[in-house]
């Protein structure tokens, strides 16, 4: 009886207990894969950091801690409103501790959020699709860094809901915000131009009208006129509703003009020119290859390579939704071969292109038809029997084994990550011994959002990205490098002293060559030592 009453309970609740049950599951996953004293990406200090400072001192518009970057009096903070979410969760606990929380619940509301979007696109099996998109390796490490994107991705889906409804008002104020979240806000307006561009293809190749009479076609003319001038008024209002946002957020925006500047850089010399031929930048924004993309996502490429097998055979069940769906599936894609990066939403966009197309191709065909079906083929012969049985077989090992391998997989990646207080006892050094303000050289560009979030009393070299140094002065850049590289630096403590007008080498221990280079040169004093770094005073 008790089961009974149970199973009552969660068939007329299922509406609100699937987003529990969805987010409960997403929250152990992720705090599984978080629970290791270490953060997988040095920008996860950044965070913290600049999410700190804002609680403690506003808006943060100068950044004096980057001396030989565009940033230095162009800084812009693109992830304003994400280190604002994160305020609460550095502030009640260790701050790097906070930042694991926060990454957790925003990864969780994301899966939430996706699940949400297939059940107002109407789409079956939302539940089981939602988990899928759980389970996929790269996209679940790429989460798990306690970064924007998840926040990013989360409000693109949002987006495609709004885009998909035209929703105007609300899109440009999601647009609007989007800017303040995120430097990848101009996804929003490839989405609403690619749904634009597909109901005028649509429209007007794939409409199809019968007219019976003279009387009828006169009518029928004049309703799709009727039509096609609403539904231009509609795409442009979709339009503008977004781009006007954008402008909006651009504008009115603490950091204007400054900002503009920024995503010159940002957007335009990283994310599309990206240097990765000349200079060393960060390993996301290297090509991911084909094979290893393909193989790495597989549970994505089973899924699409159904979908869009499908998706041609039924072209004319297929949506508007599904056609824009599969264009943005297909940009990810390109995209994520260029950078891998892109990942991150080559994966969730996959699984709803495929949740959504399946849906439209497969629309008239139910479950139970489906079981009908195959329980006739599977009485027919015992060679069929044979073959069916040993597809479940292997389905029902291989999935779980992906899966579990994947997890594994992400879990060793992230516990292999950086200590969460690397530096510490070097910045304390710093802090004790310099003047506020001195600036430090220090042997990797990425080291610099773990000094910073250690020491903000001194100032540093390089960060974030070394394609601000690069294109701030391209001759200090390489100077910078031939000396973290251990290389030859013609008169090297004039560069340092004068050029740099540095204090401090902050030398990392796995850079030998650094370490024999500065010690062989006058003018250099070894001050501090330890197990991870050593720190040269400059005369």
């Amino acid at each position: 009886m008790k089961l009974k009453r149970l199973k009552s309970f969660f068939h007329n609740h299922w509406s609100w207990l699937s987003f529990l049950l969805i987010f409960l599951i997403s929250f152990i996953i992720f705090a599984y894969l978080q629970y290791s004293p270490t953060f997988a990406d040095p920008d996860s200090f950044y965070h913290a950091k600049m999410a700190m400072m804002i609680r403690d001192n506003g808006i943060i518009k100068n950044f004096p801690w980057l001396q030989f970057t565009v940033l230095k009096d162009n800084y812009t903070d693109q992830h304003f409103l994400y280190h604002v979410l994160l305020i609460p969760f550095v502030s009640f606990l260790n701050p790097l501790i906070g930042a694991k929380i926060a990454t957790i619940f925003f990864g969780s509301l994301l899966i939430v959020t996706f699940y949400w979007l297939l059940k107002t696109l109407k789409v079956r099996w939302a539940f089981v699709f939602s988990i899928i998109l759980l389970f996929i390796n790269p996209f679940t490490f790429r989460i798990s860094l306690a970064k924007a994107p998840a926040i990013s991705i989360l409000i693109s889906l949002i987006a495609v809901n709004l885009i998909f409804n035209y929703r105007y008002k609300l899109l440009f104020l999601l647009s609007f915000l989007y800017v303040w979240f995120y430097g990848g806000f101009i996804i929003v307006l490839i989405f609403t131009t690619l749904f634009i561009l597909v109901n005028l293809v649509v429209n007007k190749w794939f409409k199809k009208i019968n007219h019976h009479s003279f009387l009828e076609k006169i009518l029928s003319t004049l309703g799709r006129r009727f039509r096609f001038r609403t539904k231009k008024r509609m795409n442009l209002k979709l339009f503008f509703s977004c781009l006007l946002g954008l402008l909006a957020g651009i504008i009115i925006n603490p950091y204007f003009y400054h900002n503009i500047i920024f995503y010159y850089h940002q957007l335009i010399k990283i994310g599309i020119v990206n240097y990765q031929h000349i200079i060393g930048v960060g390993g996301e924004w290297y090509p991911y290859g084909f094979i290893d993309l393909i193989s790495n996502t597989v549970l994505v490429s089973i899924l699409v390579v159904i979908a869009v097998v499908l998706f041609f055979i039924n072209i004319k069940k297929q949506k508007k939704m599904s056609i824009t769906l599969f264009i943005i599936y297909l940009l990810f894609f390109a995209f994520t071969l260029k950078s891998r990066r892109y990942v991150e939403y080559y994966v969730p966009y996959g699984v709803l292109f495929a949740a959504v197309s399946l849906n439209d191709s497969i629309r008239d065909f139910s479950l139970q038809k489906a079981f009908q079906l195959l329980k006739r083929i599977y009485l027919k012969n015992l060679g069929v029997k044979i073959l069916i049985t040993l597809l479940i077989i292997y389905l029902l090992v291989s999935i779980p084994t992906i899966i579990i391998r994947d997890l594994k997989t992400e879990k060793n990646d992230l516990n292999n990550g950086i200590p969460l207080n690397k530096f510490e006892n070097a910045s304390t050094w710093l802090k004790t011994h310099s003047f506020q303000g001195s600036i430090v050289i220090h042997s990797d560009w990425d080291d610099f959002p773990v000094l910073f979030y250690q020491n903000d009393y001194n100032y540093y070299i390089v960060g974030l990205d070394p394609t601000f140094m690069y294109e701030y002065n391209k001759d200090l850049y390489w100077k910078w490098v031939n000396l973290t590289t251990g290389k030859e630096v013609a008169d090297l403590y004039n560069v340092v002293k004068s050029q740099f007008n540095a204090s401090y080498l902050l030398i990392e221990k796995d850079h030998a060559g650094m370490d024999r280079l500065v010690s062989a040169n006058l003018g250099f004093n070894l001050v501090y030592e330890d197990n991870e770094a050593k720190i040269y005073q400059v005369k």
